[in-house]
């Protein structure tokens, strides 16, 4: 996810009640909104396919972002929009993986 800088301090500024926060604090707070955003996300596609998910874990980087993983997804869905803020782009890359619960199941019956 990319988003303008003032969008973010929004974001955290209502976490917070509008308190002052420390910037570590302030990293955290909206590391926590990241985790529940995409929590969400997870939790549907999670119901939806009946198959236990995960995602990475977010870090949080500011200034210009170039996409340099090594690893490759052969999904992706993106979405964008612009508000009074500027533009927000949300990038979720994924695979599907093989359900191995059945096997871990059928080894502990043999």
């Amino acid at each position: 996810m990319t988003l303008p800088r003032g969008f973010a301090r929004k974001i955290v500024e209502r976490m917070s009640n509008g308190r002052e926060l420390p910037r570590d604090e302030r990293e955290a707070y909206f590391l926590e909104f990241v985790n529940i955003f995409f929590g969400r996300f997870i939790s549907d596609i999670n119901n939806k396919t009946g198959h236990p998910s995960r995602f990475v874990i977010p870090v949080l980087v500011e200034g210009a972002y170039t996409d340099n993983a090594d690893t490759a997804y052969s999904n992706m869905v993106s979405t964008g929009l612009t508000g009074e803020y500027g533009d927000l782009r949300i990038v979720i890359r994924y695979d599907v993986l093989p359900d191995y619960s059945n096997l871990q199941g059928l080894a502990k019956e043999e």
